[in-house]
């Protein structure tokens, strides 16, 4: 059975000050015991399997921090596809040619490129650990050295942020032709330094018709530079969709590694990875959960209907429960979702608040369930 691999890498240069993740910041991460950690957590993991993984995601943090010989050796232990995409998650400012050739022959194949934004002022509130230079100089380096295909990260819906700046967000992004965009509102998570400025008054958030504004608009524009919009925050140029993030989105089954990695083993248990570094490398780093048929379907048609293919009716059924056609009706009479070939897709006025959709119709699941 098809299946990826999630490596988590828990450190950065620098914390951004949006960030909810489990990430730490050290100036000597210990790589040979995350490494050691890894290869544990894999050991455990690969019973459950018979094939070859399908993909491969180093995230984090910044993957890129790690030494290439780490990586290499990670790669070669997983044993991938020959076809096997696999990414590795960068900053700008961490990486030269050297490096990237490196990271290419150790079988890197795909990058995902944390730019967030080309602009110095929101750079600078967002606290990222490079500079704008940095994004243009390692964009530059992938017109040269031609990886496979890559991914560029940008943010929208940041405090103040006009619908010009967005736009000259995208324009700068145009200039270097990426393959593929991953595009995040800002979400303003509890704990983070930007949840105290936003507490203090002292940042302010845009309001809620702004950000629909700015999230219309980058729709339209993506779509006009010829982009596929086949995720809610995801568009990629013909052959340039995210293998592991499509396959997770399709409700696929993957290995979660490191410290705060998740997991879907192929027997449909969910697989925690302890997030705290001390706990992660002891014993007693695991928790699996077996998930009951209601909670199974609910996280399926969460994720599922995010995806441009939407989410499969015949599935509510074979979970052992029903749901009477006419409770979308009124879903689709405001053009949020549509009906296609037996499955809920969302519409383009759909994709403003596709969460809030997807609990529409589990409470309507609830209802009638059998």
């Amino acid at each position: 059975m098809r299946f990826g691999i999630y490596v988590h890498h828990p450190w950065c240069v620098r914390k951004c000050a949006y960030c909810a993740f489990n990430v730490y910041t050290d100036p000597n991460p210990p790589f040979l015991d995350w490494k050691r950690g890894v290869l544990r957590d894999w050991e455990e993991e690969k019973q459950w399997l018979f094939d070859p993984p399908y993909s491969l995601y180093f995230g984090g943090g910044t993957p890129s921090l790690a030494p290439t010989e780490i990586i290499a050796a990670l790669i070669d232990a997983f044993g991938p596809q020959p076809s096997a995409e696999i990414t590795l998650e960068i900053n700008p400012g961490d990486l030269n040619r050297d490096h990237l050739s490196k990271l290419h022959k150790s079988g890197v194949n795909r990058y995902s490129v944390g730019v967030q934004s080309f602009n110095p002022r929101f750079a600078r509130l967002l606290n990222r650990s490079h500079t704008i230079a940095d994004n243009h100089h390692l964009l530059h380096l992938f017109a040269e050295l031609k990886p496979p295909t890559w991914s560029l990260d940008l943010m929208f819906g940041l405090p103040d942020q006009s619908l010009q700046e967005l736009r000259w967000d995208l324009e700068q992004a145009m200039k270097h032709n990426p393959p593929h965009i991953s595009i995040y509102g800002l979400t303003i998570e509890e704990g983070t330094p930007l949840a105290t400025s936003v507490a203090r008054g002292v940042t302010t958030i845009i309001d809620d018709e702004i950000w629909r504004d700015q999230f219309s608009y980058l729709m339209e524009f993506l779509e006009e530079e010829g982009y596929e919009q086949y995720e809610i925050s995801n568009f990629a140029r013909p052959g340039h969709r995210s293998k592991h993030n499509e396959h997770i989105w399709k409700n696929g089954h993957y290995v979660g590694l490191g410290p705060g990695a998740h997991g879907f083993r192929i027997d449909g248990r969910r697989t925690i990875q302890h997030p705290q570094w001390e706990r992660w490398l002891s014993e007693d780093h695991l928790s699996v959960e077996s998930p009951n048929a209601e909670q199974a379907l609910i996280d399926m048609l969460i994720t599922q209907l995010r995806h441009i293919e939407g989410f499969p009716l015949s599935k509510i059924s074979e979970y052992g429960f029903s749901l009477d056609i006419s409770a979308l009706f009124e879903l689709q009479k405001q053009g949020w979702i549509s009906l296609k070939n037996n499955r809920i897709c969302l519409e383009k006025k759909g994709r403003f608040f596709g969460d809030w959709i997807s609990h529409k119709i589990i409470a309507q699941i609830y209802a009638i369930a059998v």
